[in-house]
């Protein structure tokens, strides 16, 4: 078994409330699981079902897209990375 990471990429900045040029990563989960794919069906399984509405997944890349709707032109991308 290994540990993976559930990272949020975004260009929105929680403390200023505003869009930065950098893209901001944020730590939403640790999984362990046997391979990257089982992590991120384990963390789909975690959302709600309402979250899950909003998400764009693409299996094949283990990625989801999704829009901040109160936040104009800001996407957010979550991923799976492998802890070394």
């Amino acid at each position: 078994m290994k540990s993976f990471l559930i990272v949020e990429r975004s260009h929105y900045d929680r403390e200023t409330l505003s869009i930065t040029t950098e893209a901001k990563e944020r730590v939403l989960n640790i999984v362990v699981a046997k391979s990257r794919k089982e992590a991120f069906q384990k963390w789909l399984k975690q959302q709600s079902r309402r979250e899950i509405k909003n998400f764009h997944i693409d299996n094949r890349s283990l990625h989801v897209k999704r829009v901040n709707y109160p936040v104009t032109n800001n996407v957010i991308h979550v991923f799976v990375k492998k802890v070394d």
